[in-house]
């Protein structure tokens, strides 16, 4: 979060994150107003530590997420967005299951400078929202300055009027800057006692030193308190695997965390989106089941708002009125937690096909994948398969070579599975006294396209190789397929015309094969651009369009759900290669259309 006070901020650029202990929760407390039907509240009831983890009344863990509003003080623009209906919109149009109220302690317009009643209104106004609308609300000491008698005041009074309620959590001091733990683990358990005494055995999240950083250095000396869990604070831009390593050293002694603030940007509040740092961080909330609440829900005009200057203060909130960071946060807390995220595509899985050409007769064979031609010639093998063919002549034939992505005549080849593969194996009649030449065609190249011969019966595509008898001529003629150009002949030839082979010795030609350029109007307008390691992730049950610059090898797609998509404007199937060539402004386009999941995925690599 970004600080107010300027002598501050050079140290808040390197901050944040967290710590703290609290007593045993009792999930038989007082009766409190009923959460609604199968909201989040009414799910998992009073939250509670169990081990490392956050759990429900059940003793399962569960993982919250949603936003944080800014800083409540008086005048500091954050406040309008302090009411039930910007909460209730929060919950039915994000799915958040958790918002945090950042009630401003000091700086001007704070709880200390005079103005503790309006923020305390501020502070009820959001949890009777999120009462109302069946989601958990954080009540945090928005503070980096020790304010231990006032801190005791406000809680005791909150802890008083909601002492039954489940939808409590107390974030007893935000973010500390520069005091001691041993200082922080005597105001901490200070406060936490008031709330215990007024009535509340809810979660509690404390701070730790430097920004809520130092949540391994509270779980070496933790507090008494039972149910209480840590505060991490991060910002992707400025935040990385060293934060998590000190946030796995304290869940590694038993202690559970809870990002109650983090941002997509740097620590300042600006900085610019980090989508690749924030992925990872959300990544590893996931794998670890750790909660959070993004900073801020705002119109500030800096680029930690979820918002864009001037949106309503109570929402509905559209696309049209939300930051870059504020889609990534939407799109990340739309996601939910009760439903995992759909399993990795299965490695993919290329064709191997065999022909047999020449006026003679032989089988062959596979080592994995059940060839036997003859009668079985092709097979589906997973990526990175290696197998090997054989090739045995029958009785009175002979095995004149292999063509295609085997070369020679060994009467075995080797063929790596890195993609689709076609392999010919020319047998010839046996004949006394004569002297057979293998001519041998490969194609290479991102492009598609045949090579047929004048005699022999190459067909390339299928049949690549033939054998001839010594001093044959014979001409190879190469067509390129649709949307793609014959860029000329390696090996025994050259040039771009036919192909003429004098078969004195066995021969081998290459046709390569090249996309035709694309260019013209792109395929989609207002096609949303990704970083060369993004994927596309959408909360929307209608079209998307995407463009990368990245060098894609291959893509995939995940709850789809009938979704069709249009490669630089050729309809693929999820997944399907090989990729066209680049649209002539160097972009892959993904026209992705509606489909009846609003939540789905584009990825590549």
């Amino acid at each position: 979060m970004k600080s107010r006070i300027p002598s501050l901020l050079s140290l808040f650029l390197t901050g944040l994150l967290s710590a703290c202990g609290g007593e045993l929760v009792d999930d038989t407390a007082a009766s409190a107003p009923s959460a609604p039907a199968a909201s989040a509240v009414s799910t998992h009831g009073r939250l509670k530590v169990c081990g490392n983890k956050i759990c429900d009344a059940a003793n399962a863990p569960v993982q919250l997420k949603g936003m944080s509003l800014f800083w409540s003080n008086t005048g500091w623009g954050g406040d309008r967005f302090y009411n039930p209906t910007a909460v209730a919109n929060l919950a039915s149009g994000w799915g958040a299951t958790v918002v945090r109220a950042a009630i401003g302690v000091h700086s001007g317009g704070g709880v200390v400078d005079g103005q503790r009643a309006q923020n305390m209104a501020r502070a009820k106004a959001v949890i009777d929202g999120a009462i109302a609308a069946g989601i958990y609300v954080i009540v945090d000491w928005h503070s980096h300055e020790l304010h231990q008698a006032e801190a005791q005041s406000f809680f005791q009074e909150l802890a008083t009027a909601y002492a039954s309620s489940p939808n409590l959590i107390w974030e007893t001091f935000n973010e500390p800057t520069t005091q001691s733990w041993s200082t922080l683990k005597s105001y901490h358990t200070a406060v936490i006692n008031t709330i215990r005494a007024a009535g509340s055995q809810n979660l509690v999240i404390a701070g730790s030193g430097t920004w809520s950083q130092e949540v391994d250095v509270a779980a070496n000396d933790p507090l008494a308190d039972a149910n209480t869990a840590y505060t991490l604070h991060f910002y992707a831009g400025s935040h990385g695997a060293s934060l998590r390593a000190r946030a796995d050293a304290a869940m590694a002694k038993g202690k559970a965390v809870f990002v109650t603030e983090y941002g997509t940007c740097d620590a300042s509040g600006n900085g610019g989106f980090n989508a690749t740092e924030s992925n990872n961080w959300a990544a590893w909330m996931d794998t670890n089941k750790i909660s959070s609440a993004n900073w801020s829900l705002n119109d500030k005009a800096e680029t930690a708002s979820a918002l864009l200057v001037g949106a309503s203060a109570t929402g509905p909130w559209t696309d049209a009125n939300l930051t870059e960071s504020g889609k990534w946060a939407k799109a990340y807390i739309s996601k939910g937690t009760t439903t995992p995220p759909p399993p990795p595509p299965p490695p993919p899985t290329y064709a191997l096909n065999v022909t047999r050409s020449g006026t003679g007769a032989g089988t062959v064979t596979s080592s994995t994948g059940g060839i036997n031609c003859g009668s079985a010639c092709s097979a589906n093998l997973a990526s990175g398969t290696t197998v090997t063919l054989t090739a045995a002549a029958a009785s009175g034939s002979t095995f004149g070579g292999w063509g295609g992505a085997c070369t020679g005549t060994a009467a075995t080849c080797t063929v790596s599975m890195t993609a689709a593969r076609s392999v010919s194996a020319a047998f010839n009649t046996s004949t006394s006294g004569g002297t057979y030449y293998t001519a041998t065609v490969t194609r290479s190249g991102t492009g598609t396209g045949t090579v047929t011969s004048s005699t022999g019966g190459i067909n390339c595509g299928t049949a690549c190789s033939a054998s001839l008898a010594s001093g044959t001529t014979v001409t190879l003629t190469a067509a390129a397929g649709s949307g793609s150009t014959f860029a000329g002949w390696s090996g025994a030839c050259t040039g771009t015309g036919a192909c003429t082979l004098s078969m004195t010795a066995a021969r081998s030609v290459t046709a390569t094969f090249n996309p035709s350029s694309t260019g013209g109007t792109a395929p989609c307008a207002n096609a949303i651009t990704l970083a060369t390691s993004q994927s596309g992730n959408f909360n929307t049950t209608g079209a998307v369009c995407y463009r990368t610059s990245a060098n894609v090898n291959g893509w995939g797609c995940s709850n789809f759900d009938g979704r069709t998509v249009k490669v630089n404007g050729v309809a693929k199937t999820c997944g399907q290669t090989p990729m066209p060539a680049k649209w002539s402004d160097g972009y892959y386009y993904f026209d992705v259309s509606a489909g009846a999941y609003s939540w789905a995925a584009l990825y590549y690599w």
